[in-house]
């Protein structure tokens, strides 16, 4: 089978993080990179030995290339990625897909009538504590699904938001809809759809048009309900937190590791669960730079699976959109003083 030829779009930390990973996978290929600037991009291409375009048609004309990451700013994504989807490239997006539901849905109906697929990256759910957790929800182990809970503590300095992140254009939020989006993913993965959420968010330390603090309650369709926290103004960075709460049984992860795991019936493999995790180093919560490429490459793999076998890919672009509603009703919730419904994609 021909190997998937992929570009790169953005050439900063998280492109670097992809190239590495690509360079693991047998049935994918790095072809070439985009970028405006010319140090950050042809570093990136040097590094891999690939072509370096600053001109965006003439990447995307590149001989053999399947599809696109995009790491670019989020509030870039919805115009790079339509004009890879118009190229006909298959569309592999860095979280967020965007910063509103509006842009995601232009995302999602550019590919749609370019009959291209679009990945969302959402790697968290390829972390191995994630994973069993995910696997004992599937089993109905929790029973009634009662709490769920997303703490995301982290530390970032003053000259992190130098650029364009802390901006509303170009981040489209703060510690919510940058750093805690992971985290918000993996809640609403495991508790199901928000009905209605109620926050508060603000930008507490950081000098930045967005939060840099922000919390909510939500209540879920099922009826259970749940809290998220997220910072960027705390010291020191902790490690972010899931915990997942039902009749029969919870769970609680830090990072990649299972701090909690009780559930009503017992099982043989439950004593194995506390020791997913343990030797693991990733993570961001002091440092982007500290979140590693292992499960950028597990999503990756799953991703060129399906793009080489017709298949729906591991995150699609309607799924990574719910996160992204569920962070808009809480900036609305929090300007009006009252809930809001996230406004799912149709």
């Amino acid at each position: 089978m021909d190997k998937l030829g992929v570009g790169i779009v953005g050439a900063g930390l998280i492109g670097k993080v992809h190239a590495e990973a690509l360079a693991t996978i047998d049935r994918a290929e790095l072809l070439a990179v985009y970028n405006r600037s010319i140090e950050r991009g042809k570093a990136l291409a040097d590094q891999f030995s690939v072509p370096w375009y600053d001109n965006y048609n003439r990447f995307l004309a590149h001989h053999d290339l399947d599809a696109v990451i995009i790491c670019t700013p989020s509030g870039t994504h919805a115009d790079f990625a339509i004009s890879a989807a118009e190229a006909g490239k298959h569309l592999i997006v860095e979280k967020p897909l965007e910063t509103t539901v509006a842009r995601c849905t232009q995302i999602i109906e550019a590919a749609e009538e370019h009959d291209v697929t679009l990945s969302v990256m959402f790697q968290n759910r390829f972390k191995d504590a994630v994973l069993a957790t995910r696997t004992a929800l599937e089993e109905d182990r929790f029973g009634r699904l009662v709490l769920g809970d997303a703490h995301v503590k982290w530390s970032r300095p003053e000259e992190y938001y130098q650029g364009w992140k802390g901006t509303k254009r170009y981040d489209g939020g703060g510690a919510l809809m940058n750093q805690g989006i992971h985290t918000i993913d993996l809640l609403q993965w495991m508790m199901g759809p928000v009905e209605e959420a109620c926050g508060y968010v603000d930008a507490r330390v950081h000098r930045i048009e967005v939060e840099d603090t922000g919390v909510a309650t939500l209540k879920f369709q099922s009826g259970a309900l749940g809290v998220i926290e997220g910072s960027t103004a705390l010291y020191p960075g902790l490690g972010e937190r899931l915990g997942i709460y039902g009749t029969d049984g919870s769970v609680e992860i830090e990072g990649n590791r299972i701090i909690t795991w009780k559930f009503r019936e017992k099982r043989d493999r439950d004593l194995k669960a506390l020791s997913i995790g343990v030797e693991t180093v990733e993570g961001g919560s002091s440092s982007p730079g500290g979140i590693g490429i292992e499960n950028h490459r597990r999503q990756l793999v799953k991703i060129v699976e399906a793009l080489q076998g017709g298949e729906a890919p591991p995150v699609s672009g309607r799924e990574a959109t719910k996160s992204v509603a569920i962070i808009e009703a809480i900036y609305a919730s929090s300007q009006a003083r009252r809930p809001f419904r996230p406004d799912y994609p149709g």
